[in-house]
């Protein structure tokens, strides 16, 4: 079970938002519950981590009042067959994100995933990824030529920039290939044990209808 659940919760489909941030200040990062109580869509709770069975992986562009751009994000589904529950949490795209992508990446099949929402030693948002309650190491190492550098531009300030275009054009043509298979080799799931929320983390660092989606 994820969170509370209220005895009326009508739908199996859990929205998760992480957040570290509330008006502005820093908060004990944390998965932002949402689900489908009495036929409404209603926040229900959070929670540090969620668990089951990677079922989908996509690649989402939501629309932005103009002239900002469209925002990029990963979608990643985790089903609970036990709690007759798929987890739905989205992703944009930044440093702890991708190191996120990069363990989803490195996964041994589908069984028995867990993500969990922390802050690491240095106060940074952290996520770590557990399989059968082993940690996930990224597939991707600190300077493998298989990801693309990121720009550094020194500005006449003296300022530097980063530009992490590249880098974040990896990662999403990598999980929307990861996706794309999950899709063609769909597997049966398989039932897991959830772990309750509370507990502390070492420094580890579409078919949906438009009308089912609660933002």
């Amino acid at each position: 079970m994820l969170g509370r659940k209220e005895q009326e919760s009508n739908s199996s489909l859990v929205f998760l938002s992480p957040r570290a941030k509330k008006d502005g200040k820093e908060i004990e990062p944390a998965f932002f519950i949402r689900r489908k109580i009495n036929g409404e869509w209603k926040e229900d709770g959070s929670t540090d981590r969620f668990s089951g069975k990677l079922v989908a992986v996509a690649h989402k562009l939501v629309p932005l009042p103009a002239p900002a751009k469209p925002l990029s994000l990963i979608a990643i589904t985790l089903e609970d067959e036990e709690a007759g529950e798929k987890y739905i949490a989205e992703f944009t795209f930044k440093v702890p994100t991708r190191s996120l992508f990069n363990r989803i990446l490195n996964l041994n099949g589908t069984d028995d995933v867990e993500i969990s929402f922390f802050r690491n030693r240095e106060n940074y948002e952290s996520f770590a990824v557990r399989q059968k309650g082993e940690t996930v190491k990224a597939k991707y190492e600190k300077g493998d030529i298989a990801v693309p550098e990121v720009e550094v531009t020194k500005k006449k300030s003296g300022e530097i920039d980063k530009d992490y275009f590249e880098v974040n054009q990896f990662y999403q043509d990598q999980m929307t290939a990861l996706g794309e298979k999950l899709k063609a080799n769909p597997t049966p799931t398989t039932k897991t044990v959830k772990k309750e929320s509370g507990g502390d983390y070492k420094d580890v660092s579409d078919d949906l209808e438009s009308s089912e989606i609660p933002f």
